[in-house]
């Protein structure tokens, strides 16, 4: 099913999952990778600057008092509302957070 997430509607399908991070280092998006042209182009996650973004969503980062030894991706989604959660991926003291929408 399509997901919206910062705004931006994701149409239903397999896609690979990576972070971007900007030039300047101020902001980071998360990004849907085409996995089919992923693999037609051989390319594996040490080439993934490579590969064509579909779509990139805004995430907001912030700094966090803790710090995660592992990287964690988590959806906490608010009491009795399924359909609106907050994707969370975190490590070290970096947070970043994305609202996700099922429609």
């Amino acid at each position: 099913m399509p997901l919206t997430t910062a705004g931006k509607t994701i149409p239903a399908g397999l896609w690979y999952l990576g972070l971007h991070r900007s030039e300047d280092g101020a902001t980071w998006s998360l990004v849907f990778i085409d996995p089919v042209k992923t693999r037609a182009a051989h390319l594996d996650a040490s080439e993934i600057e490579r590969a064509a973004i579909v779509h990139k969503a805004p995430m907001t980062m912030s700094q966090s008092a803790d710090s995660k030894e592992k990287l964690t991706i988590d959806l906490v989604m608010q009491k009795g509302n399924l359909k609106d959660v907050t994707l969370k991926i975190a490590w070290g003291k970096i947070e970043l957070t994305a609202p996700v929408q099922v429609s």
